[in-house]
């Protein structure tokens, strides 16, 4: 009995080191992840596979790869985990009633246009839930697949681009919430120059871009120009769209920004809104999540009630088209 206590305990502690390893298919990666060395998650994998009688990752082409029998454990072992965590997770005594907060990483922007509506329809329902919206970045897609937040709203290829293991993304699902079309903002004085800019004056002119992750080219903005070879005369880039009319109106910088963030500086005296003479695609705010929160009550809810509110935030985004038609 002792022994098999022994051999249990030892199985469990190996779970979430075995959902790391699977995760990222790499040893280095899952120590840094797990904030361990990797000369011990080596020696881990090594039992991991004599216990599963499998190798589970393999070099493959210069690259580590998941055996077959890996790809079939990730999927079950993440549920396992998940339901282990609900089952141990200490429960914090409260005169409030109990809420359950649900993570939502996205940029600033989609926080003020989706924040007002939402808490508006929150209001008016009796859930247990308390949305917390935070600064998504270049690591919101493996926090996402491993737990640490419910949700991310952004551009769907941002998760497909993120360099999470393909396992790992086939546990994502996705629902759009809406579109909306890119537009420059500049500075009033330049109204004029700026409504008829050429593509090459456009590209040269300063500009304050967006950009969410230093290290990576995920904003809408900057990824279509790179995969277009287009160069871009950026000044200065900002991992929030708050910061931007500052440089525009003290600089007359330009910027790029999602039509309905326009409407929102349009209320600035100094602020010009054009169309810049490169056509860019719209942008897909797309409701990102982990598959094991599918047929969960409160995010079946959640997402039925912020489905709603982006019908509302498209309606407003249309209307403000057909007046400029």
């Amino acid at each position: 009995m002792i022994l098999n206590r022994i051999i249990i305990g030892q199985t469990l502690n190996s779970l979430p080191i075995l959902r790391e390893i699977l995760r990222h298919g790499s040893v280095g990666k899952a120590a840094t992840a797990l904030g361990v060395s990797q000369p011990a998650l080596s020696a881990a994998l090594k039992q991991l596979r004599l216990h599963f009688d499998d190798e589970l990752v393999i070099r493959s082409k210069g690259s580590m790869k998941l055996t077959p029998r890996a790809e079939s454990i990730l999927s079950p072992l993440e549920d396992a985990l998940s339901t282990l965590h609900d089952i141990i997770a200490p429960i914090e005594e409260s005169p409030l009633r109990q809420q359950t907060v649900l993570k939502i990483a996205t940029n600033d922007h989609i926080m003020a246009t989706l924040g007002g509506p939402l808490s508006k329809l929150l209001m008016g329902e009796d859930l247990d839930i308390l949305p917390q919206f935070l600064s998504a970045g270049g690591h919101s897609a493996q926090q996402l697949v491993s737990g640490e937040i419910d949700y991310v709203i952004a551009p769907k290829f941002v998760i497909l681009s993120s360099g999470v293991n393909v396992s790992a993304l086939k546990l994502i699902n996705s629902e759009l919430l809406f579109s909306e079309d890119l537009i420059g903002v500049g500075h009033k004085d330049e109204g004029a120059l700026l409504r008829n800019l050429s593509e090459e004056d456009y590209l040269n002119y300063p500009h304050a871009s967006f950009e969410i992750d230093a290290d990576k080219n995920i904003s809408m903005e900057q990824a279509f120009l790179v995969a277009n070879n287009f160069v871009q005369n950026d000044i200065i880039r900002f991992s929030s769209y708050a910061a931007l009319p500052s440089a525009i109106t003290q600089t007359h910088c330009i910027a790029l920004v999602p039509r309905s963030f326009a409407k929102m500086l349009e209320a600035l005296i100094t602020i010009e809104v054009f169309k810049p003479p490169i056509e860019f695609p719209p942008i897909e705010w797309t409701l990102i999540w982990h598959r094991r929160n599918d047929d969960i009550d409160r995010h079946v809810q959640f997402r039925t009630i912020l489905k709603s509110c982006s019908l509302h935030v498209a309606g407003s985004i249309n209307r403000s088209d057909d007046s400029r038609a």
